[in-house]
């Protein structure tokens, strides 16, 4: 055979096999479509703005970074990741040292409707684009946050990704309103992302040495965001909170 006919083999075997794999991909993303029905805006007849929640979502893991409305744009540059059923924080250092105030995490049991699906076009992760959604108080949606959830899955050389499989790996951190109740937090994951057990006066302890996502899962956001140097300094009601390069060097109570 000569080095014509087997380069055009070549290019021809690339170009069937690149179409089925644009078919699989635009097939994935349009299945987890269908089976999720996406969140949309509306206008009410007297002119207010509301939302078509779709497909709601109950959050049962901990772990998911959002973002208020006004930092929405920090949804996408600091996703949390999903992989072998974990949910990892945002992996740029960026997203928590110069985290906004709107910054928080998702509650077990919170509910999120689903805004955007992006599948990957090498279909190793699956994106969902959430926003937290109060199925009771529609029309009021100036007070939501944002939230990116980016789902790790094998190479396609390893396993083929169906949407059923997609379903059931995203039902483990966000199921379906009325599938079940979230789990009670695994107690090893939750050590990387929460406070040690103990309260101080009713409420959750704060420690020298916990990151910014402990601190705001003990205290919620801050009400002032502040800077002095290389320390980054979260001010609460009763308490002050340093950080120095991302985790906490120093607690003054106000």
């Amino acid at each position: 055979m000569s080095r014509v006919a087997a380069g055009l083999i070549s290019v021809l075997t690339a170009v069937v096999c690149f179409s089925v794999w644009a078919a699989d991909e635009s097939g994935l993303a349009e299945a987890l479509r269908q089976h999720y029905k996406l969140a949309s805006p509306r206008l009410s007849v007297n002119g207010d703005s509301t939302i078509e929640p779709g497909t709601i979502l109950v959050v049962r893991k901990e772990g998911i970074v959002s973002f208020g409305d006004k930092d929405a744009s920090y949804a996408s540059l600091c996703p949390s990741e999903v992989e072998d059923g974990a949910v990892r924080a945002p992996r740029n250092p960026a997203c928590t040292t110069l985290a906004p105030a709107s910054r928080r995490l998702l509650k077990p049991s919170e509910r999120v409707c689903l805004t955007a699906i992006d599948v990957a076009e090498s279909l190793d992760t699956v994106s969902l684009f959430l926003a937290t959604c109060n199925p009771s108080d529609l029309a009021h949606a100036s007070g939501t946050n944002r939230a990116v959830v980016v789902f790790h899955f094998p190479k396609r050389s390893q396993a083929k990704i169906t949407a059923s499989k997609v379903e059931a790996v995203i039902g483990e951190s966000l199921s379906e309103n009325g599938a079940d109740t979230p789990p009670p937090p695994d107690p090893v994951a939750a050590q990387d992302q929460l406070p040690p057990p103990g309260t101080a006066a009713g409420g959750p302890i704060v420690a020298v040495g916990q990151t910014v996502e402990q601190v705001q899962a003990a205290l919620g956001a801050p009400s002032v965001i502040a800077y002095s140097g290389v320390n980054m300094i979260y001010l609460y009601p009763s308490v002050k909170v340093i950080f120095h390069n991302g985790k906490v060097s120093n607690i003054l109570q106000l």
